[in-house]
């Protein structure tokens, strides 16, 4: 039977491997934070999803949770997500960001963010179909009061700090928050962070601040780049960089979008 979890403390994923919610009614994280080291790709396996859930079910809440990522994996067939790969379930005031801390060491250091390294230095889209995205790859539920990145963050004992720009690379189709959203989405963003589509030029695919598709509804939501000064109406510190067809909140609408809007560069590499 499903049962109720809170979070006391930070903890810290090794080789992690995401898990479902199957044995999860609700879990708190008490704005603690999950710091992911590692990810546990086997070399065996053509398919991998990377996130802190691989699916949260219809039954399942999760609220005040932070995931501290910092990379993704190698591989060459790939779902990754900071938050969760899909969700069925609620998901609220939960946030996906990136800060040094101290109590354990990073492997390899790269980019603050996801980085997703491939086996291949382009891949074939045509072939091989790769989604990444800063929060949830697919959405069937609810999500509100969410956010991937930001300006200012408050951890344990009440210390505020300045997360570092929050950078998403990879190659395929990349989103800021969800590359798929068919249930609802509220109050959330992508905000202080960069969006690199490293796929070669000539390839379909689709690079968006904050959703490549939407069936559902959006209400209250944003994508915005990072600032290069505080006086800056537009952002222009950095946002989307991609070879393909770029696009500054949504790809493809055929859903409901309502008091949202992107502030984030879009440039042609």
């Amino acid at each position: 039977e499903p049962l109720d979890y809170i979070l006391t403390e930070d903890i810290y994923l090794l080789d992690y491997t995401p898990i479902s919610t199957t044995n999860i009614r609700s879990f708190d994280g008490n704005n603690k934070t999950i710091h992911i080291l590692s990810f546990n790709t086997p070399s065996d396996q053509t398919s991998v999803n990377l996130a802190l859930f691989n699916e949260v079910l219809e039954g399942t809440t999760l609220k005040n949770i932070r995931v501290n990522v910092y990379y993704g994996g190698g591989v060459t067939s790939v779902n990754v997500a900071g938050f969760a790969i899909s969700n069925s379930g609620i998901i609220t005031n939960c946030e996906v960001v990136s800060y040094s801390y101290v109590g354990a060491e990073r492997p390899n250091p790269q980019t603050p963010g996801l980085t997703v390294n491939y086996n291949y230095s382009n891949i074939d889209v045509s072939s091989i179909q790769s989604r990444v995205a800063g929060f949830v790859i697919t959405n069937a539920g609810s999500i509100t009061n969410s956010r991937v990145g930001g300006t200012s963050l408050e951890i344990a004992n009440g210390t505020a700090i300045t997360p570092t720009a929050f950078n998403i690379i990879g190659q395929g189709d990349v989103a800021g928050f969800v590359y798929e959203n068919s249930g609802i989405i509220a109050s959330s963003f992508f905000m202080n962070g960069t969006i690199t589509n490293q796929t070669s030029s000539g390839s379909d695919t689709a690079t968006a601040g904050f959703a490549i598709t939407n069936t559902g509804e959006i209400r209250l939501s944003y994508a915005r780049g990072i600032y290069a000064n505080d006086s800056e109406i537009h952002a222009t510190g950095g946002g989307i960089e991609t070879a393909s067809v770029g696009a500054g909140f949504i790809y493809e609408n055929s859903g409901i979008i309502e008091d949202s809007y992107s502030n984030i560069m879009l440039t042609t590499i």
